[in-house]
C-alpha cells in the first residue's frame, strides 16, 4: 500500500514539474514576442522620423508614404526572390541516354 502511495506522489510531482516547465516555456515565448513587437515599433518610429525629415527637406508632405511604399516594394521583391529560390526547378538539362553503336 505504501509503495502505491509513493508512486502516486512521484507521478504527481512529475506532473507538477512538467506543468511548471510548460509555464516557463510559455513565459519565455511571451517575452520573445514582446521583444519582437518592441523592435518592430522602434523600426516603424525610426522610419516615420526619417520620412518627416525627408518631407521637411524636400517640401513634399507625402515623403513618409513614399518611404513606406518603397519599403513595401522591397519586401515584395525579397519575398518573390525567396519563393523563386525555394520552388525553383533544376534548370540543368536532363542527361539523355544517347544510343552508341558498339563496334563489331
Amino acid at each position: 500500500m505504501k509503495e502505491i502511495n509513493v508512486i502516486i506522489i512521484m507521478m504527481m510531482m512529475m506532473m507538477m514539474m512538467m506543468m511548471m516547465m510548460m509555464m516557463m516555456m510559455m513565459m519565455m515565448m511571451m517575452i520573445i514576442i514582446i521583444v519582437i513587437l518592441i523592435i518592430l515599433i522602434i523600426i516603424i518610429i525610426i522610419l516615420i522620423i526619417i520620412g518627416h525629415r525627408l518631407a521637411h527637406i524636400s517640401g513634399d508632405n507625402r515623403e513618409t508614404n513614399h518611404l513606406f511604399q518603397y519599403l513595401s516594394i522591397a519586401i515584395h521583391h525579397f519575398n518573390a526572390v525567396t519563393v523563386c529560390i525555394i520552388f525553383a526547378v533544376n534548370q540543368t538539362p536532363a542527361k539523355t541516354s544517347q544510343s552508341r553503336t558498339k563496334p563489331f
